[in-house]
């Protein structure tokens, strides 16, 4: 009887990613320190497994180049030597896979390059394997001006399709799973007897005790619930080095192509996250790795000109603080220069030159996420279309978060994304105005205090607005609670509302088109009355809002 492997695919892709983050990492350990014979037996070894496991699965193209690297490292491990020559085959597997093996003058092609290539070959195989198997297609790679496939590092990662669970959790799933049981049954049998006209209380003393019995059961299911999310929400967590991984790659590929030299370091890549943001920080952490290399860092001649070191440096880092991630991409290149930005949106048509012109410095930087702005006029495979900093942007405003960009002319030019630690289940104010009911997430709210009391001396800075009027409903006659909003950028305002409601824990759930369009807006969730709200942004649902009401 012939054996079904379609029933481990996902298992195998799985794997098979891990050990691609694997030979990233080593190869990019390899650059750095090419004689280290740890780090080649390492190489070779996952090459290996991943040779094994394709000709399991009948990866026949995925097993060939594997092996023909695997060839490559065995010579590598025995000579040391620092060029090889390419293998024929494995030429052919990375043309077939819409990549290129250069060669240098001599016919050789430096390890590190074959390396690169090969890992390239490697996801592109992989990545065609996988839609084929979930029906979906593979974008082809982009091409550069001169009409060759360009490299491919930033393309999106395969997150992993299952997870590792401790059996012990299993274990406390299955008791949490009978205690819902015992108490569903338990309330299964009241209300079965009250709906056939009986006492519910019959049979279980009266109806104090039945209270005391739904008051203690409540808490029950809170203590459930509350371990069943932490559970589970740990379950969802990855690292950041899911993304950080493929950046030493996709900087290498990109200075390049632009003929410039860059160092890379990444850190807190062992900060871990919701899977979704994972896959939604992907590509706003590529755009911004583009933007700094492709505008930002010079190339030698230049910074040996002004006394910099020939290679410029990419720091990318993560930190957590509380509830959120700050995630950092910052460039030591030539900055941004504000005047030139001015002038940019003005010649696209963004903005007139009077409104330019008013414009501070730290909000003239902004003008670079608008759609359609760019600095380039060439349209290269990373410049030139004006999108990249827009998705950015967008990106971060649709995860809750918030972007901050500083720069010095000549020196640097940072870029920080705050994002909020989970997008999925999240702690909520649900706030009431004008018979309708929005929310917001609670990490945002520095104070909550009644409307009498907003004539504090310490709050007299923070500009006033009703709820209702930013969100264009009909402003109610006298507001009773005021809710002071943490907006980003060390900047807060008051929201007026009737009242307010409890802090509960809420599953979020995204927005379709044409809704997600809107502005302000981040999500949706459900009530206890079974009743759906918005939750609202309030940095967003403010930008470009101007405050009618100040202390």
């Amino acid at each position: 009887m012939e054996l079904d492997l379609d029933q481990f695919r996902d298992l195998f892709f799985s794997e098979a990613e891990e050990k691609i983050r694997a030979i990233r990492e080593l190869t990019a350990q390899l650059e750095t320190d090419p004689q280290n014979p740890e780090i080649i037996h390492n190489l070779f070894r996952a090459f290996h497994t991943l040779k094994g496991m394709s000709s399991t699965m009948g990866f026949l193209d995925i097993s060939e180049l594997a092996h023909q690297v695997e060839d490559v490292l065995d010579g590598l491990r025995a000579s040391l030597s620092g060029e090889t020559e390419p293998d024929h085959d494995a030429g052919k597997a990375l043309a077939a896979a819409g990549f290129e093996a250069g060669t240098t003058a001599g016919g050789t092609v430096p390890v590190i390059e074959y390396l690169f290539l090969s890992l390239a070959g490697l996801e592109q195989l992989l990545q065609q394997q996988f839609a084929g198997k979930h029906g979906t297609e593979v974008p082809a790679p982009p091409e550069t001006p001169d009409g060759k496939p360009a490299p491919p590092a930033s393309r999106p990662t395969i997150l992993p399709q299952y997870v590792r669970v401790n059996p012990l959790l299993l274990d406390h799933f299955l008791w949490w799973l009978g205690e819902l049981f015992s108490i569903k049954n338990k309330w299964d049998e009241i209300t079965l007897a009250w709906k056939k006209g009986g006492d519910p209380s019959i049979g279980m003393g009266n109806g104090k005790k039945l209270a005391t019995d739904l008051e203690q059961d409540l808490w029950k299911l809170n203590r459930i619930t509350s371990n069943l999310q932490h559970e589970i929400k740990t379950l969802r967590l990855l690292p950041l080095n899911v993304i950080f991984d493929r950046i030493p790659a996709l900087a290498r590929d990109l200075s390049r192509n632009k003929n410039v030299l860059i160092e890379v370091a990444c850190r807190g890549g062992n900060i871990e996250i919701d899977r979704s943001l994972i896959e939604a920080l992907q590509d706003p952490i590529v755009h911004l790795i583009r933007n700094c290399i492709d505008h930002g860092i010079e190339s030698p001649d230049e910074r040996s000109r002004l006394k910099k070191s020939p290679a410029g440096k990419l720091t990318i880092s993560a930190e957590r603080r509380r509830d959120w991630i700050h995630l950092q991409v910052e460039d030591d290149g030539r900055g941004i220069d504000p005047d030139m930005v001015r002038e940019k949106a003005v010649a696209r048509g963004i903005l007139t030159r009077e409104n330019a012109a008013a414009l501070p410095d730290n909000e003239a930087l902004f003008l670079i996420t608008s759609p359609g702005f760019s600095s380039t006029e060439k349209v290269t495979t990373t410049s030139g279309r004006g999108v990249g900093m827009d998705i950015v942007l967008n990106a971060v405003k649709k995860l809750g978060g918030s972007l901050q960009i500083e720069s010095q002319r000549g020196r640097c030019a940072r870029f920080e994304m705050r994002i909020p630690i989970s997008a999925v289940i999240v702690k909520l104010l649900a706030l009431h105005t004008n018979g309708e009911v929005c929310a917001i997430p609670a990490n945002r709210i520095c104070r909550v205090l009644e409307a009498d009391d907003l004539s504090s001396p310490e709050d007299s800075w923070i500009p006033v607005l009703p709820l209702a009027r930013i969100l264009g409903w009909e402003e109610p006659g006298s507001p009773g609670v005021a809710v002071i909003i943490d907006i980003g950028d060390e900047k807060a305002v008051t929201l007026t509302v009737d009242h307010i409601g409890s802090c509960q824990d809420a599953l979020v759930r995204p927005l379709d088109p044409p809704v997600n369009q809107l502005p302000g807006l981040t999500g949706t969730f459900i009530l206890p009355s079974g009743r759906v709200a918005f939750v609202i942004d309030p940095a967003d649902l403010l930008r470009g809002f101007t405050p009618k009401t100040t202390l």
